[in-house]
């Protein structure tokens, strides 16, 4: 009886992902060449279907395991390689042939890889001895102790586990699939990012592996290109246990002091999970001096909420260079940096960055004190845009931003409502309707005014207040947009109904705007029959206009819930 099993929780589980189609195009390649050559077309009978790259590799077992050992002899090393792989999974009575094959193949990457398939068939004592026949051997054979008998590695499976970080055997380790550079990166970074992934199961052996191999990044005896795998496997063992594995925090602490400007930027780019170490911290901030890293640095400070960031981030506000996403997440320090952000916008900025100082600062604490500098800032933005036929998208956005942070924190001071409604009621239908948006936060008080200037949009919508522009920045129709926002009104914007019917009927106007038009009539009416006409003859079309009259048909009339018994 054939006991031959393929091991495809290994594939999905512990080498490859879940519905993985291949793990890089020189794999692949490989696959379907030997598989075209033992005539294999389908995965393995009664296997699980797990993904593609899992059925094609399980599927070799349908030729039988003497015509994949036969294959052995394959002129095309690059066929032998993906060979070894697959037998790596193949569970069942040990052939011969692997092991002679395993000490007398010339391609050092093919016998690396059997040395792996070995690892299910035979004992530690020999693996450790397949140990002293050079940097390949010992790597295959390491690997087999560690995926298939950890609890038998030592310190010199350790040692010969850095191995994968270079030389012949990094090397042999880069051309098989667990390392292929779609999958895993280029060598070195592949063969160490596959290793450090089989090493996260065992934690104390990872430890043990990686304190090596940040002692040799750190003394310039590992490529600088494995730091970035480096770093981020201390900040999972040190995120694990920061007690145990603090020393690691430490190792890659002291990289961003190194002399290499590559290991610096490794060590900041990959600390994310290191910022409550006190040591990193203390790095990080003599790295804000570094021009290599101290923007990375800066962010992981402001992460950790580490204040003694504040001054650098208030430099970085006052020089124009700080993202919005940093600041978004500086909050905590709102307090202190409110004075930098209103100074900076004072000294009217570039529209882009006007605008990732308010996406910024959208939901700081606070902001009421800025919105003297942000109202003066959209007059000025209201302005230049108004002056241009076609107005730069940073000047629309930073506008759109503006209005949107006086909505929040400004319908309460006389200047900024004043500005809103001169931006609502001007030329550009774009950033009028994001202060009409702004302005429908004073709530019911403010509907006449709203539909006023929602219907003043509409009537000039047609065209687009300016030839060639109907839709904003990011393709939003102004008539669309418009019409949706009097539905939103509901019953409130009733002297609204006969503007909707028009642009509802009207045959030239675009099927978005119609469709906008019918569901806010419903919304308006409560009347189904003043909408479901023409979201019924849009949804079944393709598009935007038919992929929003059928949302809007749900919402209008909900399928019923199933019947039980």
């Amino acid at each position: 009886m054939d006991t031959t099993r393929f091991d495809w929780e290994a594939v999905v589980h512990r080498d490859f992902d879940f519905d993985l189609d291949e793990p890089g195009r020189r794999s692949g390649a490989a696959l379907d060449a030997l598989r075209a050559d033992l005539g294999v077309t389908g995965p393995e009978p009664g296997g699980i279907h797990v993904g593609d790259w899992a059925d094609r590799l399980g599927g070799l077992l349908t030729a039988g395991l003497p015509a994949l050992l036969r294959r052995l002899d394959h002129p095309d090393a690059a066929v032998r390689r993906i060979l070894a792989v697959a037998l790596a999974y193949v569970d069942g009575p040990v052939p011969p042939e692997l092991e002679t094959r395993s000490r007398s193949e010339p391609d050092p990457p093919t016998r690396l890889g059997l040395l792996v398939a070995l690892g299910r068939h035979v004992g530690a004592p020999y693996l450790r001895d397949r140990m002293a026949d050079g940097p390949v051997d010992a790597l295959g054979a390491a690997l087999a102790l560690l995926l298939h008998m950890p609890q038998e590695a030592d310190g010199a499976v350790v040692e010969a586990l850095t191995l994968c970080g270079g030389g012949e055997a990094g090397a042999a380790l880069a051309e098989l699939a667990w390392s292929d550079p779609e999958w895993q990166g280029p060598p070195p970074a592949g063969p160490v990012d596959a290793v450090a992934s089989w090493l996260h199961p065992t934690p104390a052996l990872c430890s043990a592996w990686l304190a090596l191999m940040l002692s040799r990044l750190a003394e310039g005896a590992l490529d600088p290109a494995a730091a970035r795998v480096l770093v981020e496997a201390a900040g999972r063992l040190y995120a694990s246990d920061r007690e145990r594995y603090g020393a690691h925090a430490s190792a890659v602490a002291s990289l961003l002091g190194h002399h290499d400007p590559a290991l610096r930027r490794a060590a900041a780019a990959g600390g994310h999970q290191l910022t409550a170490h006190d040591g990193y911290a203390e790095a990080l901030l003599r790295a804000l001096d570094d021009p290599d890293v101290s923007g990375r640095a800066l962010e992981l400070l402001v992460h950790r909420g580490d204040p003694r960031c504040v001054p650098a981030l208030a430099r970085s506000i006052r020089h124009g260079d700080v993202p919005a996403f940093l600041l978004g997440r500086a909050d905590v320090f709102a307090g202190r940096l409110w004075p930098d952000v209103r100074a900076r916008l004072a000294e009217e900025p570039p529209p882009s960055e006007t605008a990732a100082l308010l996406a910024g600062t959208a939901r700081w604490p606070g902001g009421e004190q800025a919105v003297p500098e942000v109202a003066a800032t959209l007059e000025r933005l209201h302005g230049r845009i108004a002056s241009r036929p076609d107005p730069a998208f940073d000047e629309l956005e930073a506008a759109s931003a503006a209005c949107g942070f006086l909505g929040r924190r400004g319908l309460h001071d006389d200047r900024a409502l004043a500005v809103l409604r001169r931006v609502a009621a001007g030329a550009d239908l774009e950033t009028g309707l994001a202060a009409v948006h702004a302005l429908m936060g004073l709530g019911e008080p403010a509907d006449e005014e709203i539909v006023d200037l929602l219907l003043d949009v509409l009537a000039r919508s047609p065209a687009g207040a300016r030839a060639g522009r109907a839709a904003g920045r990011r393709g939003w129709r102004f008539d669309s947009n418009a019409a949706a926002w009097l539905g939103r009104l509901g019953p409130r914007a009733r002297r609204a109904v006969p503007a909707l019917r028009a642009l509802r009927d009207a045959a030239g106007a675009a099927g978005t705007a119609r469709v906008a038009a019918a569901e806010a009539l419903w919304r308006v009416t409560g009347d189904t029959t003043e909408a479901l006409p023409v979201l019924r003859a849009y949804a079944s079309g393709q598009g935007d206009a038919a992929a929003h009259a059928r949302y809007a048909i749900q919402r209008i009339e909900p399928p019923e819930p199933p019947r039980h018994g």
